[in-house]
């Protein structure tokens, strides 16, 4: 660096954030204790020192390094703190004056805590190690907030004292200025003039096809073509959506020598990308060259990857309709042909009847002495005049035979799927046909099937893809006779299934590459395990053997406790009806009776507007300064409070930021749409939502909410919302929608009422494969304990949260009708007079086979390299036979029947669970009160929307429970300990998820002037409109 050159360091955090890193932490009285408690080798320390004010100020410095691994200068140590120290040692407060803690004690005192606590003191050494790993983050990912936190995660980790602000922000930026700097330089260096062309074409006006062929600029910009795709599964669309891919692979092949020497990783790219698609393609052109083409470049390889993804969305989708919709017209066709077959069957017994009079009286003629041959012809003639059979009797009897119902039901099955082979083909065809499949990790058999087909070269080796049945479906055995509209629509239904099972993957995508591709790479694994597993903390996990030793204990003394507890009587909550089946009874946990809720506690009738909530809980917790803008270059004036809160309620309560916009005073309508389009993502907005919940956790009130006061319980539950536009993130659900579509908004919440994390998925999808997301989600909220319903539970769940560290407590409908496992012989148990009984045997077999990739699925997930629910999905979608899904399932069998039979043994451990899925769905009702607007319809088009809108709906809902909670707090202090004993009893036996004193919906104008007509109706001119 230039002498004299001083470098703008990158505002990576807010004034109120980065007045928050720079002074000590802020303490409530439970923390204060547990910070300030001196161990034995401080309090002899201290016995050392001479003068008070060293004892105080070492005091201080000890706690405050211990919260945050810091070091701070004494002007600027809380004033409470200090008085709580001194008083805690003894010490006259009027004798500290922090002036006189010198820099010398200060340093002596530093040196003497991060030598008892095992840390290092920050010098050039430790410099140097940060500065190699800022430079290796910044290759992964771009936000400095996200950077700066974890440089000190790593710092705190190595044991290194965390230094001071400036040193990490000057680091960061040389490392961000540094990376950008070397893309440049690559682009400079490696793009041509061809390259330079195709992109700069992107920020021209669309070209037209107008009469006779004559070419126009449009009013479009081509860039702006690219920005959104199509979300409907109709033919016009799909192809829009293909031809858009075609032109995006023209230009990703052209540009992938330059892409592939830039090597950005997916974060990086998608970064780049967004800037593109909020910015407007009129202002892009103006950017320096190098910077242009970096973020052109990165738009074009993340929306091609995109919409490869879309693609295979829509294929799947349209395979699901086709498939269901056969499916209920096989039915359909299977009642009407039963009962023309209930008709034959009739028909032939009456037949058959007759037939059987008819030859008992033949047999009759024949054995008459007295009759001569003619009259016994003329009188079997004369039977069959009188009572005549259908000669096709017998044929018809062998049809029927030969359509049981099985062979009736798939021929229907197949004529059906031929006949909506049309429907299926016109959609799905351009498609299949532009989809790239990863040559390497997809099925070969089913590659050169997709290959037969779009060159149009159907052969008897194609169909060998298919099943056998499916197989002698579409052929005669002769190759001239090959059904090929139905062997397309079976193939179709294969490749669909094999995308989703993993046997076809993608060559360019984020969601449908190989299952492997999402793991730690095996050769990365194999040379660095011991760092991953000791990383992800999971060396007690290392050992299967020893592992499964101390499991089988465990599982043989819960079989044992169980029985002989009921086997005793001391289980009374548990008995066997005469079918000896088990009945579990949970009776509701005793609340204590008090004559007022919690909801008169509140205000009656001065209803607080959700507006002052917003901004009272943002004063105290400072949630917008976690909206940041999307370019974290961007250094101009942030947008208004306000018009963050009109934002958050426009998507939170569901109202659209254009309606908010028209009946809102004080909102500009062009600033609330640009800080939507710039400020709200979904990092942000959790990112906002974490801030309330840390205001939460300083307060003292939401622990006294707990079941138990060391354990912090959680749940999860989805809730159901109709959605009536296009996306290919709903479904349908007759139970819940009709005939409709819609999705579950999925949500996070523990037991002091911390809404912690909400996603939105299908309506069809399996909530399981989302559970692990939520509980990994953030470090406020750390779950101990974790409650679903049914839908919530599989026993690759109860695998995976084991070997996470969490405990997985589902309330499973039928928990009697599970499957119990064993290490022993069921014997072994029966002869004990035990009714409580294992069903099966655990493969240990396979468990200890594959635990190495157990351990490296689990360390995938652990250190976030990809989500769980990318891996559950995949996993669950495979064969149910494959090595990984099998032995996974294993190892949560053992987990599971050792949840089951404490299930069963414990009545406290029922109550709790109940009692938290309760506060699930309390939340649901409190989400339909705030979430009011557009008949509360989720009408937002991609899955990233409808996320945004789901978490802005969770913020406002913690924002009224912390407000609930601060004013709940406020009335304590106000109170003497003998009215305080009996609000904290109120509290405590009802819920702080209250909301009659939230006004939602704003206030009504009925002065004069508002019940004037503004627009000025005309009634005669209306009464005399003539229509034609």
């Amino acid at each position: 660096m230039e002498r004299g050159y001083k470098m703008t360091l990158l505002q990576i955090l807010s004034a109120s954030e980065l007045k928050t890193l720079k002074n000590p932490p802020e303490f409530n009285s439970e923390e204060r204790k547990y910070f300030f408690y001196l161990p034995k080798w401080a309090e002899k320390y201290l016995e050392t020192l001479k003068k008070n004010i060293n004892k105080v100020g070492f005091t201080l410095q000890l706690g405050y390094f211990l919260a945050v691994k810091k070091n701070f200068n004494p002007s600027k140590y809380h004033k409470k703190d200090i008085e709580y120290v001194a008083n805690k040692l003894n010490i006259p407060t009027d004798e500290i004056n922090l002036n006189d803690y010198h820099r010398v004690d200060l340093s002596r005192n530093k040196n003497v805590i991060l030598k008892n606590l095992g840390f290092q003191a920050f010098n050039d050494e430790e410099k140097k190690l940060l500065i190699e790993k800022a430079g290796a983050l910044v290759g992964r990912q771009l936000r400095p907030k996200v950077i700066l936190s974890e440089l000190i995660d790593f710092l705190i980790k190595k044991k290194i004292e965390v230094p001071g602000y400036s040193t990490l922000a000057q680091i960061i930026t040389i490392a961000i200025n540094n990376y950008e700097k070397n893309l440049a330089k690559i682009i400079r260096d490696n793009i041509t003039d061809e390259q330079k062309e195709l992109l700069n074409s992107f920020l021209e006006f669309e070209e037209k096809v107008v009469s006779k062929g004559k070419i126009e600029k449009g009013s479009r910009y081509n860039l702006t073509l690219f920005k959104k795709f199509e979300h409907s599964v109709k033919r016009k669309f799909i192809t829009e959506n293909v031809n858009k891919l075609k032109k995006l692979r023209e230009l990703y092949y052209k540009l992938e020598k330059i892409v592939n020497t830039l090597n950005l990783s997916p974060e990086i790219i998608g970064y780049y990308a967004n800037i593109v698609s909020n910015s407007k393609s009129r202002d892009f052109s103006e950017r320096k060259e190098e910077r242009k083409f970096l973020y052109l470049i990165s738009f074009i390889v993340n929306y091609y990857y995109k919409l490869h993804d879309h693609l295979v969305d829509v294929l799947l989708r349209v395979v699901k309709n086709i498939r269901n919709s056969s499916q209920r017209e096989t039915e359909k066709k299977y009642f009407e042909e039963r009962k023309e077959r209930s008709k034959k069957e009739t028909e032939i017994i009456e037949a058959y009847t007759k037939m059987s009079t008819n030859y008992y009286e033949i047999r009759k003629i024949i054995k008459n002495k007295n009759w001569p041959d003619g009259v016994k012809v003329k009188n079997i003639e004369l039977l069959y005049l009188k009572n005549p059979v259908d000669i096709k009797t017998q044929e018809e009897l062998e049809n029927l035979i030969n359509s049981n119902s099985k062979a009736l039901k798939d021929r229907l099955k197949f004529e059906i799927f031929d006949k909506n082979s049309r429907k299926l083909h016109y959609r799905a065809s351009s498609i299949i046909k532009n989809l790239l499949f990863n040559k390497k990790s997809s099925n070969k058999q089913m590659l050169q099937a997709i290959e037969d087909y779009k060159n149009d070269k159907v052969s008897y080796n194609s169909i060998e893809c298919l099943p056998d049945e499916e197989q002698d479906a579409c052929s005669d055995d002769s190759p001239d006779n090959i059904n090929k509209s139905l062997y397309k629509t079976l193939l179709f239904f294969k490749i669909a299934d094999d995308i989703k099972s993993g046997s076809l993957n993608l060559e360019h995508s984020y969601k449908y590459r190989s299952f492997d591709d999402y793991l730690i790479p095996k050769e990365i694994w194999k040379n660095k395990k011991e760092e991953y597993i000791k990383k992800a903390d999971l060396n007690s996990f290392k050992d299967i053997n020893t592992l499964l030793k101390k499991l089988k204990k465990t599982l043989d003394d819960s079989y044992r406790e169980t029985n002989s507890n009921i086997i005793n009587n001391a289980n009374k909550y548990v008995r066997f009806d005469k079918n000896n089946d088990l009945i579990i009874s949970t009776p509701g946990v005793n609340k204590e009776e008090v004559n007022t809720s919690v909801t008169d506690l509140f205000p009656k009738k001065n209803y607080i507007p959700l507006s002052e909530i917003l901004a009272t809980t943002n004063n105290f917790s400072g949630f917008l300064d976690a909206f940041q803008h999307w370019s974290f270059k961007y250094n101009k004036r942030k947008p208004s409070d306000k018009t963050f809160f009109a934002a958050l309620m426009a998507y939170g309560c569901n109202i659209g930021k254009d309606k908010i916009a028209g009946v809102s005073r004080n909102i500009n309508e062009y600033e609330l749409e640009n800080t939507i389009n710039w400020y709200f993502t979904e990092e942000n907005v959790d990112a906002a939502n974490d801030k309330i919940l840390t205001l939460e956790n300083r307060l003292i009130l939401p622990d006294k909410l707990k079941q138990n006061p060391d354990v912090i319980h959680t749940s999860s539950d989805g809730q159901k919302y109709s959605v009536e536009i296009e996306t290919l993130n709903a479904d349908y659900s007759f139970k819940y929608f009709g005939k409709g579509k819609g999705v579950s908004a999925y949500n996070f919440i523990d037991d002091r009422h911390f809404l912690f994390h909400s996603t939105v998925i299908s309506s069809s999808e399996r909530e399981a494969a989302y559970v692990i997301d939520g509980l990994l989600h953030n470090d406020i909220v750390k779950s101990d304990i974790h409650s679903t319903d049914t839908h919530g539970y599989t026993e690759l769940v109860f695998a995976a949260t084991h070997l996470l560290g969490f405990s997985f407590a589902p309330r499973i409908k039928n928990v009697k009708k599970q499957l119990l496992y064993s290490f022993i012989n069921k014997k072994d148990y029966k002869k004990e007079g035990w009714k409580i009984l294992p069903d099966r045997y655990i493969n240990t077999k396979i468990i200890q086979e594959n635990w190495d990739d157990i351990l490296r699925f689990i360390c995938t997930i652990k250190l976030k390299e990809a989500t769980a629910s990318q891996l559950f999905k995949r996993l669950s979608s495979y064969s149910k036979n494959h090595p990984l899904y099998t032995a996974i399932k294993a190892f949560g069998q053992i987990i599971k029947t050792i949840f089951i039979l404490k299930f069963i043994n414990d009545l406290e451990f029922r109550q709790a669970i109940t009692k938290q899925l309760n506060i699930s769905e309390l939340t649901n009702k409190f989400s339909k009160a705030v979430f009011y607007g557009n008949n509360q319809e989720f009408n937002y088009e991609t899955k990233e929307e409808q996320i945004i809108a789901e978490s802005c709906k969770r913020l406002i809902k913690n924002a009224i429970i912390c407000w609930n909670y601060l004013y709940l707090s406020k009335l304590l202090t106000e109170a003497d300990e003998e009215k305080k004993e009996e609000l904290i009893n109120i509290i405590k036996n009802g819920s702080i998820q209250v909301w009659k004193h939230v006004n939602f919906q704003g206030e009504f104008d009925f002065s004069d002037e508002k019940l004037i007509d503004s627009v000025g109706f005309k009634f005669p001119k209306i009464l005399a409109l003539s229509i034609p």
